[in-house]
């Protein structure tokens, strides 16, 4: 489970690159798509590595306090896309599903630490 701090510069750390097709050898950037369990609610937004490297990819998530996502446990997908891509449409054909996982949203209670789960 990732866990995330709104208004707070997030890193995180994926391995994605074994999990990309061999036709994708040229992705520089990450596709993420959130949706919350309760309300449904989905997000997209694209990111590019801070670390790019053989073993993992380093993230920085930041959930500025205007975005739609709210404090709360979210469904994530990440998905593999060429570099340049404007795409944010997870059913597009040239966007690669990566990973899979959950996430918690953290925005009301600064008490708790950011620590993996």
């Amino acid at each position: 489970m990732i866990y995330l701090k709104k208004e707070e510069n997030n890193i995180v750390a994926l391995t994605l690159l074994e999990k990309l097709p061999i036709s994708f050898s040229g992705v520089a950037e990450y596709l993420f798509w959130f949706k919350n369990d309760l309300t449904n609610l989905e997000s997209t937004f694209i990111l590019d590595p801070l670390v790019n490297s053989w073993r993992f990819q380093e993230f920085n998530i930041n959930i500025s306090a205007s975005t739609v996502l709210n404090t709360g446990f979210y469904v994530y997908q990440v998905y593999g896309q060429t570099s340049g891509s404007t795409n944010t449409d997870i059913t597009f054909s040239g966007a690669a599903l990566v990973e899979t996982g959950k996430v918690y949203i953290n925005g009301d209670n600064p008490s708790i630490n950011n620590v993996y789960r």
